[in-house]
């Protein structure tokens, strides 16, 4: 039997550090269940590392067309030479495209299909707000300017060899198939929709209105300005009693946060409630209470909470930059997520309970529609493993 093998341990690595839930995390979850439920012609093969070898059975369990290995290289890989290895989640290094190319070198007959989700490192500026959540030295904004160039440039690299070796590509957007096209000009690129879960168990419901605000410890998704954006609208309207909740800060993020002085602090005893990394189940409980979903990224190569607060039925106010506008079509309330004073009028907007009802509305019938698009683009990314 010809196997497929998957190799997940970057998927992992980054959730141990982010959350089990992330965008990546989620991807590599849902196309593996794909595989293994939809494909029985081959064997599907999850490599991963030891130390993530609990997590892996807890999702994927026994199957009869399932199997793990765990190893911390693809040299000790040996595989049948009709057979596949997929990549659901690129590690951008040099180190990770020179295993790859040593890989491709010794089993020349095994095809590589890898995902790339997104050129963020290419197109991210310098922006002087990131350094409020770093720490040190990274502080500093020439730090971070040279950093972020730096970074920048060995991506880039890494990611070059990484689609040359590949003989498919596979993305998440047609944001980011353009991004790549441009970038690398892979010899074969697809997109399909990243789809997500929607988790039953609710935990406890909430008394009081919020907006929330998800993985606000990424620099990328631009808590800082939502924060001050927040605190305009309460101070424009001193009567309104709406709390913003935002996840994935850890304890040091949200006493620097709090020591900038961003904000006034007395703000964050009445109004902001600041959270660390939220399971899927209390995940889903924030979305289903929550008014409506504040996601201000600067860029994405998809934008995994539009969809999931679409999946809840929850409008949204959301950056029209990037993939953004591509995964909410008209149902989002579009602002620039480099104004202050625009993110705000994007509040005000959405606490207008006459838009908010037709907003509303507009979400429930983007759900049906979106719900349709992830069964289509399931079927045509499981035609991609015909061997």
């Amino acid at each position: 039997m010809s196997k497929i093998y998957v190799d997940a341990r970057y998927a992992y690595s980054v959730s141990s550090i982010s959350g089990k839930f992330n965008g990546g995390n989620n991807y590599s979850r849902r196309v593996i269940e794909l595989l293994q439920r939809n494909i029985y012609s081959c064997s599907i093969v999850i490599i991963s590392r030891k130390e993530y070898k609990n997590t892996i059975y807890d999702d994927f369990g026994q199957s009869v067309n399932i199997e793990y290995l765990f190893l911390d290289n693809l040299k000790e890989l040996m595989p049948k030479s009709k057979s596949i290895l997929f990549i659901p989640l690129v590690n951008d290094t040099l180190k990770y495209a020179k295993e790859l190319k040593e890989f491709k070198r010794n089993n020349p007959n095994v095809l590589i299909y890898s995902t790339i989700h997104d050129c963020r490192f290419r197109e991210l500026k310098f922006d002087r707000y990131d350094g409020i959540l770093k720490d040190g030295l990274k502080r500093q904004a020439v730090i971070l300017w040279v950093g972020r160039k730096a970074q920048s440039i060995m991506k880039n690299l890494a990611t070059k060899k990484v689609v040359a070796l590949s003989d498919k590509i596979f993305t998440v957007s047609s944001h980011s198939m353009n991004a790549i096209n441009c970038a690398y000009h892979p010899k074969y690129i697809n997109v399909f929709y990243i789809g997500t879960y929607k988790q039953k168990n609710l935990i406890h419901s909430f008394t009081e209105p919020y907006i929330l605000f998800v993985s606000a410890g990424r620099p990328e998704k631009n808590f800082i300005r939502a924060l001050k954006a927040f605190e305009k609208y309460v101070i424009n309207h001193d009567n309104s009693t709406i709390k913003l909740i935002a996840t994935g800060l850890n304890e040091k993020m949200i006493k620097r946060i709090k020591n900038s002085k961003i904000i006034k602090n007395d703000l964050f005893d009445r109004q902001i409630e600041l959270k660390g990394y939220v399971d899927s189940d209390n995940m889903c409980t924030l979305y289903e209470n929550c008014k409506f979903l504040l996601f201000v990224s600067k860029n994405e190569g998809f934008g995994l909470p539009v969809l999931e607060a679409i999946i809840h039925e929850k409008p949204m106010v959301i950056s029209r930059c990037s993939s953004i506008p591509e995964v909410a079509g008209s149902v989002g309330v579009y602002i620039d997520p480099m104004s202050v004073e625009s993110i705000a009028k994007g509040i005000e907007l959405l606490m207008d309970n006459h838009y908010y009802q037709l907003k509303k509305k507009y979400v429930s019938e983007k759900k049906k529609i979106a719900l349709e698009q992830i069964s289509l683009d399931d079927k045509a990314f499981l035609s991609e493993f015909t061997l």
